[in-house]
């Protein structure tokens, strides 16, 4: 079992490995997830193992599972996805100086952009948003917050995330590189699991060249920039308070 094969080169080697043991079952999975994600899966596949399960039966348990986790983060500085080739240079610059703070996501097993806040504090109070409607309150639920230098805003999340949630224990875990390449220091999300099915949030992206959310690193196949917005589904709450604006504007007239 190995981190996502589109952040790490952990499946390529594994797969190189067993073709030098042609007479064992090598079950490789890419868990199309990284960090406390990819630890769960491990100890359910380990539990499952000790309780006498098949290797087929541990297989397809873990594959059921892969699709219910939950990674979400933001970064303080825009400056290594410009390096690393994800957005522009000009986009990364004028997102500095407007304090863009983009809330990024792990979907099919590469970081993409979820949407957009400004100001760090904003993008903060976004994941623990994200992390109410997404994070289900069961004993099965596991909830955890990543963080790379930011341990201070990481404690007080836990907190806040342990009193939103009803859980117990948030434990919090460095985020690994196959994230900190893509924020840098100052990044900060949270991670979760669960044995139950859920559905993914709804998140239209804004990309007028429908060619994927997320630029590829520079050099690839694709190496050309796309855009960074995008326009996800607002809450009933937001529409209410458009809708009374709108009135309390049509009364003035």
């Amino acid at each position: 079992m190995a981190p996502s094969a589109k952040l790490s080169g952990t499946v390529r080697s594994a797969q190189t490995a067993a073709q030098d043991f042609p007479g064992l079952d090598v079950r490789i999975i890419d868990t199309l997830t990284v960090s406390c994600n990819l630890g769960a899966l491990v100890l359910e596949a380990d539990a499952m193992a000790r309780a006498g399960q098949s290797a087929d039966a541990i297989e397809a348990r873990i594959n059921a599972l892969i699709p219910r986790g939950r990674l979400y983060f933001v970064v303080d500085t825009l400056e290594y996805l410009a390096k690393g080739g994800r957005i522009g240079g000009a986009k990364a610059l004028v997102g500095e100086l407007i304090q863009i703070k983009p809330v990024l996501t792990i979907r099919d097993g590469a970081a993409a952009p979820f949407e957009q806040q400004r100001t760090r504090k904003r993008s903060i109070a976004r994941l623990e948003e994200i992390a109410a409607a997404e994070c289900p309150r069961t004993a099965e639920a596991h909830l955890a917050v990543i963080q790379v230098a930011a341990e201070d805003e990481a404690l007080a999340l836990s907190d806040r995330l342990k009193s939103r949630s009803g859980i117990a224990e948030v434990p919090i875990y460095e985020l690994p590189p196959a994230i900190v390449v893509h924020g840098g220091p100052g990044a900060i999300g949270w991670a979760s699991s669960s044995r139950r099915s859920r559905k993914p949030p709804k998140c239209e992206w804004y990309n007028p060249r429908n060619d994927g959310p997320l630029a590829p690193a520079a050099g690839s196949r694709s190496s050309h920039v796309r855009s960074f917005q995008v326009v996800h589904h607002q809450t009933q709450e937001g529409r209410g308070r458009r809708e009374a604006r709108r009135g309390v504007h049509a009364h003035h007239a």
